[in-house]
């Protein structure tokens, strides 16, 4: 069953799939991407027989470089990349499985900084979710949506507050579970 893990990369320019320099690292079975300035980033992963990956890895323009790893070995787990202006670009990562547990811890890595850092924990463990950056009142905060606790239970919406790091749930369910990371990453010439 594992002898899928791989180290290889496709890239999709919007028209056409072509092959991509192999990452270092392998990531599979629930490893995550997120977009930070145009360069996508892969943050751990499974590399089979019950081990989880705490390496993160950047792509320049022909090879993907090695960043600090994560604090933590995870998979299943949700990034996004946050921008709040410069010092404040951010990669966020909430919940995931570390071994057999699933986690609500989250961590944060300021490229500043170039160092992670210990988040709050979520309202309660989650993995195979998404976390997505939304505006509520004009106020910017992230939303965790979906993901199961082991129970397959329906989880509400969580809203996470960028600048307070404080955490509370909205009037919304969503039955969502995802095993494997998907990017959607649109140029801004998609259309010229």
């Amino acid at each position: 069953m594992f002898n899928e893990l791989d180290t290889n990369c496709t890239i999709f320019d919007g028209s056409s799939f072509t092959q991509g320099p192999n990452t270092q690292t392998k990531h599979m079975f629930g490893s995550m991407v997120t977009f930070f300035d145009g360069n996508p980033m892969i943050l751990g992963g499974y590399k089979g027989f019950g081990q989880d990956e705490v390496a993160v890895e950047k792509l320049g323009e022909s090879s993907w470089t090695s960043m600090p790893p994560m604090p933590t070995p995870l998979r299943l787990f949700s990034a996004v990349a946050v921008n709040l202006g410069p010092g404040h670009q951010a990669i966020w990562v909430f919940g995931g499985i570390t071994g057999i547990d699933d986690v609500s811890q989250s961590s944060s890595f300021y490229f500043q900084n170039n160092v992670w850092t210990p988040g709050p924990d979520m309202l309660r463990p989650r993995h195979g979710h998404r976390t997505i950056k939304y505006s509520i009142n004009e106020k910017p905060v992230l939303l965790h949506i979906g993901g199961d606790m082991v129970k397959n239970d329906t989880l509400p919406v969580e809203s996470f507050d960028i600048h307070t790091t404080s955490s509370h749930d909205l009037n919304l369910q969503l039955a969502f579970y995802t095993d494997f990371p998907e990017v959607f990453y649109v140029p801004p010439n998609i259309c010229s």
